[in-house]
């Protein structure tokens, strides 16, 4: 019995650990932004945006992660974007 018990707080407990973890990496919003460019933005706030070519050109609120914009904190940029247009972040608090 005590090894019953021993296993389900262990168990409990492993559970409770990878929640927690899960929760740190919640997406907010994913999805693309032109013909081979995808993003995702996590809840601690990393915009990240990848894929390959050319995205579609975005302007002040018309791009898809606008009413997140005030979380944003970092931005990651993978390689094979060819441009991201100035006017991705607009709005975004993210240091320079």
């Amino acid at each position: 019995m005590k090894r019953i018990i021993a296993f389900l707080l262990a168990a409990c407990l492993l559970l409770t650990t990878l929640s927690v973890a899960a929760s740190a990496e919640e997406i907010l919003s994913k999805g693309t932004y032109g013909p081979g460019s995808y993003y995702s933005l996590t809840a601690d706030g990393t915009l990240s945006l990848w894929g390959t070519g050319r995205p579609n050109a975005v302007t002040g609120d018309n791009y898809p992660w606008f009413k997140f914009r005030d979380s944003i904190t970092r931005v990651e940029l993978s390689d094979g974007l060819e441009i991201i247009g100035r006017e991705l972040l607009y709005g975004a608090n993210v240091p320079e």
